[in-house]
């Protein structure tokens, strides 16, 4: 059996996706201006952190969860905060407009209109480059939108780039499930949910504990959250985690191996391509 490169970590760092989202936001304003809109900029949601890599199930710093519990103000946190924030931004952008003078303004932009019952999608296929596999990836939008210029302003084929990036993200989703339903994983989350009652708490895995004492008051949620913190020390979970990973992407990554490798590629020249993108404005 050929050695799978590990591809669950695959994603841009927070940092990383920050700069893309900017060099993108640039691209689109520009798009936009030459369709004499406004553009309002979108706002940054680190969907990876939140749900891939460490931050997958939560606390792991006992200092951290001693001192504020579950209300981490780190810079996931405000990144979240300020995203809510730029979503009222965005109600109150739309606002100023009429019904048809916002559905052309997402036509331009994303190629769909406002609420649309059927969005406007299309499916684009894709050979991947050393596997000779061709990949399908439904896209949304219409061709002329101003969204559907990303990839290529971003130095990327554009169906290449979507079938491939929906290849991974499937990929990374079966490696997910198959980790979190992993044997020896689940007898880490039953020891970890002994210790933690054992602490005077209730959960069946540490996000069950986040939802369930993150609106405590501030001395419960500080208390369940270093006794999670500290039964995950205890029953080995995040090692317990990461090893269930390993063995999930030998079974997901062993027929996807030159895609988990061009990803590489792609994903240095997006990174290249945004710096120059911000470098000149």
């Amino acid at each position: 059996m050929q050695p799978v490169p590990s591809f669950y970590n695959l994603d841009l760092t927070l940092d990383e996706a920050s700069l893309v989202h900017k060099a993108e936001d640039l691209i689109l304003e520009n798009c936009m201006s030459e369709q004499g809109y406004a553009y309002l900029p979108s706002p940054f949601v680190p969907t990876a952190e939140l749900v891939f890599g460490d931050r997958r199930w939560g606390l792991t710093d006992s200092d951290v969860a001693a001192a504020v519990g579950y209300s981490v103000d780190d810079r996931v946190s405000q990144l979240v905060a300020e995203s809510d924030s730029a979503r009222a931004a965005e109600a109150e952008f739309f606002a100023g407009m009429t019904p048809e003078e916002r559905d052309r303004y997402l036509m331009a932009l994303e190629g769909s209109p406002f609420a649309a019952a059927a969005p406007v999608t299309s499916v684009v296929t894709a050979t991947i480059p050393g596997s000779g596999r061709a990949l399908n990836a439904t896209v949304a939008g219409t061709d002329d939108s101003c969204r559907h210029q990303l990839p290529e302003a971003l130095g990327q084929e554009f169906a290449l780039f979507h079938s491939l990036a929906a290849s991974i993200g499937r990929a990374r989703s079966d490696v997910d499930l198959l980790a979190t339903a992993d044997d020896l994983f689940q007898s880490a989350v039953r020891s970890w949910s002994d210790c933690f009652k054992e602490r005077g708490f209730t959960a069946d895995d540490p996000l069950d504990a986040m939802d369930r004492y993150q609106p405590v008051a501030a001395a419960d949620s500080r208390a369940a959250a270093t006794a999670d913190v500290d039964c995950k020390h205890q029953s080995e979970f995040m090692s317990a985690w990461y090893d269930a990973i390993g063995r999930a992407e030998r079974v997901v990554g062993q027929d996807i191996i030159p895609e988990i490798e061009y990803w590489r590629s792609v994903r240095s020249g997006i990174l290249a391509a945004a710096r120059r993108v911000i470098e000149e404005g």
